[in-house]
């Protein structure tokens, strides 16, 4: 693109002039009308001015007629700038274009997430959606939120309430189910409550039926703790036995650990084969006789040259570390007696011992809680 620096406003430059007659110059550039910012005098064939930009020509023209040499050193201004937008114009239409775009698509909804918890299928949510004219590609002005709660909620019987709400460019649905509530079955039959499991007991609390036991007793499991009986001695009635027993509960467990054990260790010893494999027959280049007793193979096959690799090991009894080796024992064993609790058993102790005797180390844990051990019978 041509610059007019005529017509350029807001635009300087800093220009050396090389000349023999700086004096004749300067006076050129006056009676051209060619107004000077700046003016310093580096040296005796060297000057420096600051002048605009839409002078530059009307120098240059001096500057050939005086035999003198000219250089721009510095530039400065807005005007400089612009140039520079009109040099680069199809890059700064692009750049508008895109945050436009950018813009504009982000007023679009572009996805639809659903979440339901176990009976509502997100499938039939989506249609119902798609019927009220919401899908992928809608304008988010055209959406009323609590609208489409409110219709969602009508149209679902199973709906409890739904939320909708708009992040960025996707339309998130969260649907909460009604739930059923639960059967109360009234069992009449007379029957007692025993001791699901061995336990000490902390309290006793009974609805029907008359009390077997008491705080402090040690039960074992089958004993009967409610009786399904009720009146005076004598003029007793049976009833459904109801209530609980809350006790104290042991569970212990134990296992038998080594504090050795047999590793596999390389000597450094080795050997090393190289065939080229043709189907499923292998011609070896080079093959040596394995004399390894004990030894890992090792075969890499990455290229049409095969290797084949072997390394003697022997067999070495190593010390484990005990503190870690019995806190990986109980944690597991943990693991397996909680693993049955339902979320009503509260644990109160845990506890771990150990017991050396040479290489054998015996690791017993004990985990105490509080739980209803009471059940029908």
């Amino acid at each position: 693109m041509k610059i007019k620096f005529e017509k350029t406003k807001n635009a300087y430059i800093t220009v050396e002039v090389r000349t023999k007659k700086i004096e004749e110059f300067l006076n050129l550039l006056w009676k051209n009308k060619i107004k000077l910012i700046e003016v310093h005098r580096i040296d005796m064939n060297l000057i420096r001015i600051e002048v605009e930009l839409r002078d530059y020509r009307k120098i240059k023209e001096l500057a050939s007629k005086t035999k003198s040499r000219i250089k721009i050193i510095k530039t400065r201004g807005i005007g400089f700038f612009l140039i520079k937008l009109k040099n680069r114009f199809s890059l700064v239409i692009g750049v508008a274009a895109f945050i436009f775009l950018i813009h504009y698509l982000a007023s679009f909804i572009w996805g639809i997430d659903i979440s339901t918890e176990r009976n509502v299928p997100p499938y039939n949510i989506r249609m119902q959606l798609y019927n009220l004219g919401i899908r992928p590609g809608i304008n988010k002005s055209s959406l009323n939120v609590y609208d489409i709660e409110k219709k969602l909620a009508l149209r679902n019987n199973d709906i409890m309430w739904a939320r909708v709400r708009i992040y960025g460019s996707h339309l998130k649905v969260n649907i909460a189910e009604r739930q059923e509530p639960p059967q109360i079955v009234n069992d009449t039959n007379p029957c007692d409550i025993v001791a699901g499991k061995d336990g000490y007991v902390l309290r006793v609390y009974t609805k029907s039926g008359t009390a077997a036991v008491k705080t402090g007793d040690v039960v074992k499991k089958g004993q009967v703790l409610i009786k399904g009986e009720q009146g005076k001695e004598g003029s007793t009635y049976s009833v459904h036995a109801e209530g609980s027993v809350i006790a104290q509960v042991s569970y212990e467990k134990s296992v038998d650990v080594s504090l050795s054990k047999h590793v596999r260790v390389r000597t450094g010893r080795e050997m090393e084969n190289y065939y080229i494999k043709i189907g499923n027959k292998k011609i070896y280049l080079k093959k040596s006789a394995n004399k390894f007793k004990k030894y890992d193979r090792i075969i890499d096959d990455n290229f049409f040259f095969k290797k084949e690799t072997y390394y003697e090991v022997k067999d070495k009894l190593e010390k484990q570390n005990k503190e870690k080796l019995v806190n990986s024992e109980a944690d597991e064993m943990y693991k397996k007696i909680t693993s049955k609790f339902d979320k009503n058993i509260k644990i109160i102790n845990k506890s771990v011992d150990t017991t050396t005797s040479g290489d054998l180390c015996t690791i017993r844990i004990l985990v105490v809680t509080e739980e209803n051990i009471g059940a029908v019978q």
